[in-house]
């Protein structure tokens, strides 16, 4: 007997449109309509009366997954501030759940993340390295709301700031032409270091700079022995993170050190003032799930970039 997946692959969509076909959301259109309908037809699919008796209640459940979770302040900083946001709207069932601590093969994955019953996934702190969750996106079981890494499809949203140009923004106000620049940019599994990287590799390009990259993880002693090691030539230093940026400003006093995308009540405990991005991650939070609900009523995928603050930390 056929299945949703089967006429999502007959018909060319994915599963979470052929799901609005069945229940006549309108924003579908008419060849896609007719398209799945003939999909239907010829498979002799049978809907199943139950879970569509479940997508139209009004109660809403919606999983955040966060893909990875450094050790650092910063990033525990921004996950629970993102999560208030989440939480801030009322009536939705949330779960939560930290790809680090989910055991097993791929086919384990899907089946614990059918236990929450998520109708939609946010995804934060995307790793390039999380097959499990590239494995879940490729089967089309849920509208999923990404936040730090850009995917495109009928069920995937990206709801965040525009990394690349937050980046290249921040450093230019340090910056000047064909100087020596040393990058410390963030842990290279992540989805968002190469969006920053792509700025900063554009505001080479533009000021003609010597663009010298190090790849460094989480941890305070291999930043702080890194920039010692390696700082000295270079007039300037841009760090992706407030962490590193606060590493090195312990270090340098007279050094212009600055940062990126972190959350400013960590960048104010350091007396060395610095420039960064601020991200009001709890309003991430809450557009991230407001989107999830959109997707739910029906709503069609979207990328929607939202504002972000370059500023001095002294202030």
């Amino acid at each position: 007997m056929a299945d949703i997946k089967d006429v999502a692959a007959k018909a060319g969509v994915s599963i979470g449109t052929v799901s609005k076909v069945i229940r006549g959301y309108p924003s579908i259109s008419l060849k896609t309509r007719e398209n799945v309908k003939a999909a239907i037809k010829e498979l002799d699919y049978v809907p199943n009366p139950i879970a569509l008796s479940y997508a139209s209640t009004k109660s809403k459940r919606v999983l955040v997954y966060i893909s990875s979770l450094n050790s650092d302040i910063e990033d525990k900083e921004k996950i629970g501030s993102f999560l208030e946001g989440v939480f801030a709207i009322k009536d939705v069932h949330i779960d939560v759940l930290y790809g680090d601590y989910v055991l097993g093969e791929k086919e384990e994955f899907v089946a614990r993340i059918k236990e929450y019953k998520p109708q939609a996934i946010i995804v934060f702190n995307m790793r390039k390295d999380d097959e499990k969750l590239l494995y879940l996106m490729s089967l089309h079981l849920y509208y999923m709301v990404f936040t730090d890494a850009y995917f495109e499809g009928d069920d995937i949203s990206y709801i965040g700031i525009d990394y690349t140009k937050a980046q290249r923004d921040v450093a230019a106000l340090i910056v000047r032409r064909k100087e020596r620049i040393l990058y410390l940019t963030d842990d290279k599994t992540r989805y968002v270091a190469d969006l920053k990287l792509a700025g900063m590799i554009k505001l080479a390009e533009d000021y003609k700079l010597d663009l010298q990259l190090r790849y460094l993880e989480a941890d305070e002693k291999e930043i702080i022995e890194a920039i010692e090691r390696e700082a000295i030539p270079f007039k300037k230093i841009v760090a992706a993170t407030d962490y590193k940026a606060i590493s090195a400003s312990n270090i340098f006093n007279k050094r212009n050190v600055i940062s990126g995308f972190g959350d400013l009540s960590l960048a104010k405990t350091v007396k060395r003032s610095f420039y960064t991005v601020y991200v009001d991650y709890k309003m991430l939070g809450s557009e991230c799930l407001k989107e999830c609900l959109r997707l739910i009523d029906g709503g069609k995928s979207k990328a929607a970039y939202l504002g972000y603050e370059v500023i001095n930390t002294s202030k």
